[in-house]
C-alpha cells in the first residue's frame, strides 16, 4: 500500500491571525502529527503560517495593512524555524518542510534566504491573498523565485482562491495569466493550485499540475497517492 499524505498543512504562529479572531492561528509540529495519526495519514507537507513575523500583526488586525518591520524581509526566520523544530523533534520521517515566500516584495534578499535552505526543504509555498501580493508577479518582478525552483527541482504549492473580490490568486487568473502566457511557469517547477474548484477546458495542457484534479509522484525519496485527501488547515 502507498503513503498517504496531507499535502496542505501549516506549522507555527501567526499573530495577526490570532489578534484578528481567525483560527487556526497556531500549529506545533507535534500536534500536526498527532493529527495524522488520527486521520491515519503517514507524513504531512508542511510550511509556516501565512503572514510571517516580520509584518506588523497589530496593523493587520486593525485594518489588513501590511507593514514590514524594519531591517526585516518576509519569511527570513520562519523556514529555518520551522526545519529547526521538525529535527528538534525527530520528525522528519513524517513531515517534510516547504518554505514560503512573497513575490511582492524584497526578492532578491528572500532568495538569498531561500539559497541557505536548500537541501533541508522540499518545496516552496505561497500565499498571496493574506500577502496582497499578485500572483501574477511570478511571470516578471518575481519570476526568479520559479527560475530558482526549476534550479533546485523543488515543486512550488500556490494558493488560488475563487472569491470574485480576489485580486491576488484568482484561480481564473492563475490558470488564464500565470498558464497561458507565452512562457509559462517551468514545466519542472509543479505548481499544486490549492482551492481550486472549477474546471478548464484547457487543463489537460497545464504545465503544473492541480491537487483538485491531479497529481504527481514527489520525487525527493518520498511519493504522493493519486487521491490526495483534503487538508486539516484551510486558511481562506
Amino acid at each position: 500500500m502507498g503513503v498517504s499524505y496531507d499535502v496542505h498543512t501549516h506549522v507555527g504562529l501567526d499573530l495577526g491571525f490570532y489578534l484578528s479572531g481567525w483560527w487556526p492561528y497556531a500549529c506545533t509540529a507535534q500536534e500536526l502529527v498527532g493529527y495524522l495519526d488520527r486521520a491515519g495519514l503517514d507524513r504531512a507537507i508542511c510550511f509556516p503560517f501565512c503572514l510571517p513575523s516580520a509584518f506588523d500583526p497589530h496593523a493587520f488586525a486593525a485594518s489588513r495593512s501590511l507593514k514590514l518591520f524594519p531591517d526585516r524581509i518576509p519569511f527570513d526566520v520562519e523556514g529555518e524555524a520551522l526545519i529547526r523544530e521538525i529535527k528538534q523533534l525527530g520528525l522528519a520521517d513524517r513531515l517534510l518542510p516547504f518554505a514560503m515566500f512573497d513575490p511582492a516584495r524584497c526578492v532578491p534578499q528572500q532568495l538569498t534566504r531561500l539559497e541557505t535552505l536548500v537541501g533541508r526543504i522540499g518545496g516552496l509555498k505561497t500565499q498571496t491573498t493574506v500577502l496582497q501580493s499578485p500572483i501574477s508577479d511570478l511571470l516578471d518582478s518575481a519570476s526568479d523565485f520559479m527560475t530558482f525552483a526549476q534550479r533546485h527541482d523543488l515543486p512550488v504549492l500556490i494558493h488560488t482562491a475563487v472569491h470574485p473580490d480576489d485580486h491576488w490568486a484568482h484561480a481564473a487568473e492563475c490558470l488564464d495569466r500565470l498558464l497561458g502566457a507565452p512562457d509559462p511557469l517551468p514545466s519542472r517547477s509543479t505548481g499544486l493550485l490549492r482551492h481550486c474548484t472549477s474546471s478548464r477546458s484547457n487543463s489537460s495542457r497545464l504545465p503544473i499540475s492541480s491537487s483538485c484534479t491531479r497529481s504527481r509522484p514527489f520525487d525527493r525519496g518520498r511519493s504522493l497517492p493519486v487521491g490526495i485527501r483534503p487538508p486539516f488547515f484551510k486558511l481562506v
